[in-house]
């Protein structure tokens, strides 16, 4: 009659081996879609140092003087994903390895079933603060993630009323007058003035909107149009849409991939 513990030792390997046979294309799925991601530039994603990096003044003026679909994709080597990107799959094969070789001789089970029963106290709480850990990072992640789609969400639609309401001539009425500026002052408090996409977004928008008033961010102004050409609200209104859909679509990325 074979123990509780023998059984399992016969279970192990055969249910280890069905894992590590469907971990393969997994594996390969992911990191397919992280070579394409992170090692590749986007349209929304031109920085060289990798993905949501931040971006020199040359890649804004070529996001907002270049139609999307013109932008050629080219491959970049970011030093920090790629550090980390090999650390992870050395600890994937050597992981892999030692589970071959463990189905490879199956008595190593009993010794390894044995010890862990030995040893059922201390495991069982190193199991458990892992979970714990596990629940704490994936709720602290949830809540990130949320705050920053409201977040989103509120850029969102203060971007929209400003390039929505942008006006076609010179008059401007007292009521939006107010109105603009209540949505231009709300979404530079909500902005990040260290970031290059974000100030010329709301230099571009003050400028449609307060073509007469002085600049307030003279030094993205000049980044942008170094000749100091005249512009047309038509051409600013296409260079803010085009500044507000890399802007939300780099945000939305981090909702997505958040860590």
């Amino acid at each position: 009659m074979l123990t509780m513990s023998e059984i399992i030792a016969n279970l192990i390997p055969w249910i280890l081996g069905i894992c590590w046979v469907a971990f393969v294309p997994v594996a390969i799925c992911f990191a397919r879609r992280r070579y394409k991601r992170v090692y590749w530039t986007h349209w929304y994603d031109p920085s060289i140092e990798g993905p949501l990096e931040k971006m020199d003044w040359q890649q804004i003026c070529e996001i907002v003087n270049n139609d999307a679909w013109e932008r050629e994709q080219q491959r970049r080597w970011p030093c920090r994903c790629l550090c980390f990107d090999l650390t992870v799959s050395a600890i994937c094969v050597l992981v892999f390895l030692v589970g071959v070789l463990l189905i490879c001789d199956p008595d190593r089970w009993c010794v390894i079933t044995k010890r862990i029963n030995e040893f059922g106290l201390p495991t069982g709480l190193a199991a458990l603060g892992g979970t714990a850990v596990a629940v704490f990072y994936n709720v602290r992640l949830t809540a990130r993630s949320n705050n920053r789609q409201v977040w989103i969400n509120s850029v969102r639609r203060n971007i929209h009323a400003l390039i929505a309401n942008c006006p076609s001539n010179q008059e401007i009425d007292q009521k939006q007058s107010v109105k603009t500026e209540r949505h231009l002052t709300m979404l530079e408090l909500m902005l990040n003035p260290g970031e290059h996409v974000h100030r010329s977004l709301i230099a571009i928008l003050r400028l449609m909107h307060r073509p007469h008033d002085p600049p307030l961010d003279k030094d993205a102004l000049c980044k942008l149009d170094p000749t100091n050409a005249p512009r047309h609200q038509g051409d600013l209104k296409v260079k803010a849409t085009r500044l507000a859909n890399v802007l939300l679509k780099r945000e939305w990325e981090q909702v997505k991939h958040v860590t």
